[in-house]
């Protein structure tokens, strides 16, 4: 139903028409009905293979207008226009990331961002001498779903009736807006809408919501049915010429429902959630083929009954929603094209589900290597494949360019990545690539995480390992495991560092049993007994990590990367991607002449618009100290309490740990994070993960791991220096009480105006970072040539007898005290 007034907007007079027939790929599942099938024949052209870069990484699908231009937006905040041959044409910054994809229509191109506005755009190279890229923006009303505090536009646009366009947002809508950028109606969920909606003949639109329902709405916005499922639905439903509509959940299950009620017709469960969208394959016969994917990491084709055609394995999962095209001219039958996290493009033959061949994207820049996920969907031009990567490439692949071109990026086995008969534990690279190879390379500063996988016979059998197992270390090394919440992976984290070996062995003793993908019943065990080779990448060097009188080392740490578990990138994955820290050091102790203890301090940046320039960000959450080892040029710091922030609110971490290795004076390798998450903490969704999903352990924790990029900036940080004409005279302190808060004042001689001041409150015996505070309000001046800056101590905070204050100006830290009280 229409909820609330019209959005703010800003119109011009434009046809009341929505044309998007010219258009290659118009919008993110082709069609109205999203059935992710071009007609275009799959014909090489004799052209080879581009990538176009942007800032930050692509999980969102491009869509090609009518000239082949190719318009995708970024987590770096800008939506590109890229001419045919990988050229860029235009670019226009945002305020925010860029989540969802756009529609081309009437000559234009609309799209949404995370700044809260849809922006129609004049699609043209060149806007005619006098006219402005933006034709209208359209601002989203403020959330009103429990659990959503954004308004981010993450649902794909899409052409609905009457010349409406169709769009999701997070805070919770389905919106219905005009040519001239006016709300014509909206619907309320119980939660974020992040899909494409579909759209019948009669007008009628069928949404997914992270309210766990599929929604289907008359064409004035009005409820005609709401189907619920046990997961979250970000699968965008498509709706078959037979009145059947298909749509997956994050439960798991692939559901087909009669799209006049919604009743279940029948369901197909995986063996594990479904963010991928459905492609149809209709025959003239009124036969319907259904290809998607799940995180299990294969791609599937089911019958209009239900009944399995085929399974693919790629080994790693799959966000990406399959599309489909013909062959090329002369050969009969279809293409299914779909990419993995682990960077390949694949495609498979819908006839038999084999690999007619595969592209491999990953970058050969060694840091951008390891976050190589093709998340985002694929879309088919009239030449070949377009796909963004999770290290901000836009791929275009020609049509069967392997088969022409062989190459080590290109393959064309028909068989699957993985072994027919296997079981075993696999190495899990920090980004979350597989290996299937005995010895790995890993950084001494990198958690090691093995995954178990188990075939018989060419089928992937879904198994878990049993909890008492038993690990060990040749050279010994002290270090913890867990498993994580479905048994299948093992996250070993050293005390401190791998040791400098040429080769550590790692075993793993224990049973694993095969179980169903719903009922959970449990085979008998089968005995495990491996051991995985690790060769520990050297460390040699100094740290270059020290403070001085007038500034400190400091590094730049972004684009955070949590493949594990994949839930975790399956709700948040462009949100880490725009985590931008600096990170400055407090104070280095060394224990001997390469190693000893130091603390960080992490603050959220962002670059000066005028300048370009690494600053703080004031409005940012993140603000906190952690402490850890190094030795030689290794760094390992944990901390306790971060707040990761989500759409639904921040999550609190019981453990947080960054591993890297600084390589020379301006990079570094080996970047490992590894977190762990207290279920019943998280905001909202703390019963969910706990009660109907695989996530919590048997300790109701969730263990996540991933990676990040991090360097020493290449030029000065005045946020790590010591503020000019700034000393600290005096801190004075209050503790805080049952039931009364503390405080702690900070007097300094000079102007304390424009400085990002916090405190970190260490404790005096351990050296260990207890709390770190934020000033409560604006400085104050205190006297003709001195200011003072406050700070509030919640009532639940509990510090140690003995407390070390460091005043910490931007990174810089200005002054230490010791608190007495």
């Amino acid at each position: 139903m229409a909820c609330g007034s019209p959005a703010r907007v800003t119109v011009e007079s434009v046809p009341h028409v929505a044309n998007v027939q010219d258009a290659v790929w118009p919008e993110m599942r082709h069609d109205a009905r999203n059935t992710g099938c071009s007609s275009v024949p799959a014909c090489y052209a004799g052209d080879r293979p581009w990538c176009f870069p942007t800032g930050r990484g692509i999980f969102s699908t491009p869509v090609i207008g009518p000239r082949g231009t190719v318009y995708i937006g970024s987590a770096d905040g800008s939506f590109y226009a890229i001419e045919p041959d990988g050229s860029l044409g235009w670019e226009l910054s945002t305020g925010g990331i860029i989540d969802s994809a756009a529609l081309v229509h009437d000559g234009r191109v609309t799209i949404g961002s995370g700044d809260g506005l849809l922006y129609c755009l004049r699609a043209d190279a060149a806007p005619s001498p006098g006219e402005d890229r933006i034709i209208w923006r359209f601002q989203a009303r403020s959330p009103e779903s429990g659990g959503q505090f954004v308004s981010w536009w993450e649902g794909s646009i899409a052409a609905g009736p009457d010349g409406l366009m169709l769009v999701g947002n997070t805070g919770g809508h389905g919106y219905a807006v005009d040519a001239v950028g006016l709300e014509t109606w909206s619907f309320h969920t119980g939660n974020a809408v992040w899909t494409a909606p579909a759209v019948g003949s009669d007008g009628t639109s069928y949404w997914g919501s992270l309210d766990f329902c599929v929604h289907a709405v008359d064409r004035a916005g009005r409820s005609k049915w709401a189907a619920p499922t046990l997961g979250f639905v970000v699968s965008s439903p498509a709706l078959s010429l037979e009145g059947v509509l298909y749509v997956g959940s994050f439960d798991g299950v692939l559901y087909a429902l009669d799209a006049l009620t919604g009743a279940s017709r029948w369901t197909f469960s995986t063996f594990d959630s479904i963010y991928s969208s459905p492609a149809l394959l209709e025959g003239e016969d009124g036969s319907c083929t259904i290809v998607f994917a799940s995180t299990d990491g294969s791609v599937y084709a089911l019958g209009d009954d239900g009944t399995l055609k085929w399974r693919y394995d790629t080994g790693a999962v799959v966000r990406s929603s399959p599309v489909l095209s013909p062959m090329p001219t002369g050969e009969a039958g279809w293409i299914a094209y779909v990419g993995a996290s682990d960077g390949v493009l694949y495609a498979i033959d819908v006839a038999n589900g084999a690999r007619r061949w595969s592209y491999d994207t990953t970058s050969a820049e060694p840091l951008a290597a390891d976050r190589r996920s093709l998340n985002g969907s694929p879309a088919l031009g009239t030449t070949g494949v377009y796909i963004g990567s999770e290290d901000g490439s836009v791929w275009y692949v020609p049509y069967d360019y392997p088969l022409h071109h062989p190459s080590t990026r290109g393959s064309v086995s028909p068989s699957e990545p993985v072994p027919d008969d296997i079981a075993r534990l696999l190495f899990v690279s920090p980004g979350g690539s597989s290996s299937v190879l005995e010895s790995q390379e890993l950084a001494c500063a990198s958690v090691l995480v093995l995954r178990l996988v188990v075939r018989i016979e060419g089928a992937t059998v879904r198994a878990e390992l049993d909890d008492e197992l038993q690990i060990s270390c040749v050279p010994s090394v002290e270090c913890s495991w867990r498993l994580s919440g479905d048994r299948q992976f093992i996250f070993i984290v050293p005390r401190s560092f791998w040791p400098a070996v040429e080769q550590l062995s790692v075993r793993v003793q224990g049973q694993w049993r095969s179980s169903g993908p719903k009922d959970g019943t449990r085979d008998a065990p089968e005995e495990i007994d491996q051991t995985t080779f690790v060769r520990p990448a050297s460390a040699i060097g100094p740290l270059p990590l020290e403070v001085s009188e007038t500034r400190t080392a400091a590094l730049h740490m972004r684009r955070l990367s949590v493949p594990l578990p994949s839930f975790a990138a399956s709700v948040n994955q462009i949100g880490f991607d725009s985590y931008d820290w600096l990170i400055g050091t407090l104070a280095v102790t060394h224990t001997s002449p390469t190693s000893g203890q130091l603390i960080l301090f992490v603050h959220g940046a962002k670059r000066d618009g005028a300048t370009s320039a690494l600053v703080l960000d004031p409005s940012s959450p993140f603000a906190f100290a952690m402490h850890g080892d190094f030795e030689g040029c290794a760094v390992r710091v944990t901390a306790k309490g971060v707040e990761l922030p989500f759409s639904f609110g921040p999550v609190p971490t019981d453990r947080f740990d960054l591993g890297f290795v600084l390589s020379g004076s301006s990079g570094a390798f080996g970047a490992s994070m590894y977190a762990e998450i207290i279920c019943a903490e998280v905001p909202f969704y703390g019963p969910l993960l706990l009660d109907y999903t695989r996530l919590a352990d048997a300790d109701g924790r969730m263990s996540a791991s991933g990676t990040f990029l991090i360097d020493i900036p290449d030029h000065e940080v005045s946020a790590a220096s010591r503020p000019a004409g700034v000393s600290v005279r005096a801190v004075t302190f209050r503790r805080p009480l049952p039931a009364l808060p503390g405080s702690l004042s900070v007097l300094a001689d000079g102007s304390l105006h424009g400085i990002e001041l916090s405190v970190v409150l260490v404790d005096a015996t351990t050296h260990v970072p207890v709390a770190t505070l934020r000033a409560a309000g604006p400085s104050e001046a205190a006297g003709r040539s001195s200011t003072r800056a406050s700070f509030i101590i919640d009532a639940s905070q509990r510090l140690p007898a003995a407390l070390d204050a460091v005043v910490v100006a931007g990174v810089f830290p200005l002054a230490t005290a010791h608190l007495e009280g």
